[in-house]
């Protein structure tokens, strides 16, 4: 099969994207074939759902950008399947740029979210989450050494900070700039034993707040090792200054919990309304997780509607929420 998505270039949030997927064959026996359309900007397994699975071969959304360091690069992938549920997947490479400004994306995403809201449409409602986090997500990653050479993921989602350890290497969790090494027995005993490197914090706390450590109750302590499992290290920002790495004003801060408030308020508002499949479960834990990425700007409304979505979702479909890339997602 093939995918074919059109224009090639456009501008997240606004240019409409046309997706067809066509080509597919299989044994008549294990026809019909059903189709997932998605696309990503930074790993496969972390896909936006265009349209969740159903015999429609195509479907016309706005996207989210792509990231700085990829040129904008964004792969839209049609996944199909047979009545075996074996599946196969096509790809086609797209670029996607910011919207004008951060008003153009606070003001796009609210009017998107209101229509979606009034219509009682759930996979808008998907559709504008998943393109407005793209870009309020979106940081300066310039960063102090290439991610590649502390065997780390690209920067994406922490400012100037690299992403989490390449797949079969281990170090400090999540997105940082200290080294992972190779995960070895031998490797994972010597780091247990000798490793003194201080955790860091995200962004060097863009020379805007100090790095702090604390325990698993919130407690400071002096020294916190990526070899110590029960310690954390995080930013305590200047006067004036927010977010986990520190880098946003007071202006940017209060837009961004609002937005983030909207899309957690809207999720919750439309979960009963969507139906559900292994895709749609994926998909809502995936925007939740990108949510609640920098808890600094969750609001308490915010936290309330977004963990109401993912529990009511295990609680209703515990099969499909804790098998397969689902649970991983709902497990955050």
């Amino acid at each position: 099969g093939s995918l074919e998505v059109t224009p090639p270039t456009g501008t997240a949030l606004s240019t409409p994207f046309y997706f067809s997927t066509t080509r597919w064959t299989d044994d008549a026996e294990d026809l019909p074939l059903v189709y997932v359309l998605a696309y990503y900007s930074v790993k496969a397994t972390s896909q936006n759902i265009v349209k969740t699975r159903d015999a429609i071969s195509y479907k016309t959304a706005t996207l989210g950008q792509g990231l700085l360091e990829n040129n904008y690069l964004v792969v839209g992938i049609a996944t199909a399947f047979d009545n075996l549920n074996s599946s196969a997947t096509a790809t086609s490479s797209i670029t996607v740029t910011p919207p004008a400004s951060a008003d153009a994306v606070l003001n796009s995403t609210f009017a998107a979210l209101d229509f979606a809201l009034l219509d009682s449409n759930p996979s808008a409602v998907q559709e504008a989450v998943d393109g407005a986090l793209s870009s309020v997500n979106a940081v300066n990653c310039t960063v102090p050494t290439t991610c590649s050479t502390l065997n780390r993921e690209i920067c994406s989602e922490t400012a100037r900070t690299c992403g989490p350890c390449l797949t079969g290497y281990i170090g400090q969790i999540g997105d940082a700039n200290v080294a992972c090494l190779a995960k070895t027995d031998a490797v994972r005993r010597l780091a247990a034993a000798n490793d003194t490197t201080p955790k860091s914090c995200p962004g060097d706390c863009s020379g805007q707040g100090t790095c702090e450590f604390t325990d698993l109750y919130e407690q400071p302590i002096s020294i916190c090792t990526v070899s110590e499992p029960s310690c954390r290290a995080r930013c305590s920002c200047a006067a004036g200054f927010y977010g986990k790495s520190c880098s946003l004003g007071w202006e940017e801060y209060q837009q961004l919990t609002s937005l983030r408030e909207k899309l957690c308020t809207s999720m919750y508002a439309t979960i009963s309304l969507q139906d559900v499949t292994p895709d749609v479960v994926k998909a809502r834990g995936l925007s939740i997780s990108n949510i609640l990425v920098d808890i600094s700007q969750i609001s308490d409304i915010a936290l309330g509607n977004c963990t109401a979505a993912l529990v009511e979702t295990v609680i209703a479909y515990p099969v499909l929420s804790c098998q397969g890339p689902a649970a991983a997602l709902t497990s955050k």
